[in-house]
């Protein structure tokens, strides 16, 4: 298979199962924290998840013929790894500052609000790959994200609308109502910590695609070594500066199951898969594999959870499904197996069947080699008066392509 084929099916095999980890992601979360109640704390849980992704492709690496299988090169090879990883601190640092913006902005908005506003990290994701990368967007591309938007937005409104109806019933029962309503001084502050929230997330979303495509000397797995050590000191900054109390008084695995196990789990797969579709796709068509796991896990939740759905979710779903086609028309075209063998027009090949500096009147039919070039062939040809040889060296297939 050719390497432009290949591609293709890898870039479409990772951008769905990046769909179905993120929302089997949200589901075991929302059945753990939800469901369950269990009250682990969660900054604890995503260093676990750092911990086992690295762990995860530490082992890919182990399996690296050119380590030989021994742990001694697997450690030394690591230990490089990680004294050259400087330029994953960036990613990991603005995480860091995405993850606390959010807590800020969740203090002063409601959580419907917030998610509203989050989905502007899909539109700061393609204003920094046209910064950083120099990518140009097709108006066409432009139109997809914000239809993206619109669809998220109608989607998460409507789910927004049944979980108030739900609330307010319970109420009407004696029971408590969850959430809160933001007081109005300091709903400012909140909208400013989400916008900076969606910057961080486009700018380290890009910046790690940057670095993934830009360095052939370190390989995927590689690179993730490389962001889970500088994610877990991060994680423990944060750990240390706001749960502290917590952690001191309960444990770092307090209230674990094998929920909270699953959910690690499934968030560490999730994090490989991100790299593979950020390093075959873009930053811009992962965000669009994690909106359309929001329809999985809303179609999800109303079979198993019973969660009601309506008209503006069922709209929001048909945006979204048009947007996604409309982003990615160009990218679902199977490239030809073997383009260099594809047939030519009678000119274009009479031009390639002869050199330069041969007459065409020179060659007869038969002295045209019109056989299928077949990979670092030479054509070697001879007039009837002279030698005028010419040499043409096709390649075909693709060369091992340098993670």
């Amino acid at each position: 298979m050719a390497k432009a084929s290949w591609e293709f099916y890898i870039r479409w095999i990772a951008l769905l199962l990046l769909t179905f980890q993120a929302a089997s992601h949200a589901i075991v979360m929302r059945y753990s924290r939800g469901i369950l109640k269990e009250k682990f704390i969660t900054t604890g849980a995503v260093i676990m998840m750092e911990v086992v992704k690295g762990v995860i492709c530490v082992v890919a690496i182990l399996r690296d013929p050119q380590l030989g299988g021994t742990i001694d090169k697997t450690v030394a090879h690591c230990v490089y790894l990680l004294r050259t990883a400087l330029p994953l601190s960036i990613p990991a640092g603005v995480y860091f500052i995405q993850n606390n913006l959010a807590f800020l902005a969740l203090q002063h908005l409601d959580a419907p609000t917030f998610n509203v506003l989050a989905q502007l990290k899909l539109l700061t994701a393609a204003v920094f790959a046209v910064i950083l990368l120099k990518r140009r967007l097709s108006s066409r591309k432009w139109r997809a994200l914000f239809l993206l938007i619109v669809g998220v937005v109608l989607i998460i409104l409507a789910t927004d609308q049944t979980s108030r109806a739900a609330a307010a019933a319970a109420a009407a029962n004696g029971e408590p109502m969850s959430g809160k309503v933001a007081a109005p001084g300091s709903i400012l502050i909140g909208v400013a910590a989400t916008i900076g929230m969606v910057s961080c997330s486009g700018l380290a979303g890009v910046y790690f695609e940057k670095v993934l495509k830009s360095t052939a000397q370190v390989n995927l797995f590689e690179r993730n070594v490389q962001l889970s050590f500088y994610s877990i000191i991060f994680g423990l900054v944060q750990l240390l500066l706001f749960d502290a109390t917590e952690l001191f008084e309960k444990g770092f695995f307090y209230d674990y199951s094998r929920w909270t196990w699953a959910n690690i789990m499934v968030g560490a797969v999730g994090g490989i898969i991100v790299a593979v579709v950020v390093k075959y796709t873009d930053t811009i068509m992962k965000g669009f594999a994690t909106s359309a796991a929001i329809v999985l896990t809303s179609f999800f939740s109303h079979f198993v959870f019973g969660t009601e759905l309506d008209a503006f979710f069922a709209l929001g779903v048909a945006v979204v499904i048009i947007s996604i086609f409309n982003y990615s028309e160009e990218d679902m075209v199977v490239p030809a197996s073997n383009p260099a063998a594809a047939p030519l027009a009678p000119a274009e090949s009479f031009s390639k069947a002869v050199s330069p500096s041969s007459s065409p009147s020179a060659l007869s039919s038969s002295q045209v080699d019109h056989r299928a070039p077949t990979p670092a062939r030479l054509l070697s040809e001879h007039t009837a008066g002279g030698v005028a040889s010419r040499s043409v060296e096709i390649e075909l297939g693709s060369t091992r392509r340098s993670e």
